[in-house]
């Protein structure tokens, strides 16, 4: 099995990812919109209000770990990840997003220029294919 190529599939497939953060020994995860452009390997966009608690989360502590929501069975888990506010705005990724979440048009419309992109970087990504097929992979 090629994993590659199903990390590939999975993060153009999954909608949303789980991203777990820690400050002061308090974790906490929630789910969130993303976008992943193979042509920057080990990179997923997020999206998010700028000032919300998440990125005064992210200045505190920019380790992070993250897993798609799965399609079936399959998701991708990262482990040692680091986030970091980008240099791309919400406007840039904004079709990457659409073509995910079409819902995202509506969010976008009403509070674009209130919004942040995010890079969450990766080296390494477990990749799990059904139940009893999983690998890891360097990016």
């Amino acid at each position: 099995m090629d994993f590659k190529n199903e990390f590939k599939r999975i993060m153009e497939n999954a909608v949303e990812l789980s991203l777990a953060t820690s400050v002061d020994n308090v974790p906490n995860v929630r789910i969130l919109t993303f976008c992943y452009d193979e042509q920057k390997e080990g990179v997923a966009y997020i999206a998010t209000y700028n000032q919300s608690p998440k990125t005064a989360e992210f200045a505190k502590n920019n380790k992070v770990a993250f897993t798609t929501i799965p399609v079936g069975p399959d998701a991708v888990r990262v482990t040692n990840a680091s986030i970091q506010k980008s240099e791309l705005t919400v406007h840039d990724l904004k079709d990457n997003f659409i073509r995910k979440f079409p819902g995202f048009q509506a969010t976008y419309d009403y509070a674009g220029p209130m919004m942040d992109i995010y890079e969450i970087h990766f080296n390494e990504a477990f990749v799990i294919v059904g139940f009893n097929n999983t690998d890891k992979i360097s990016l």
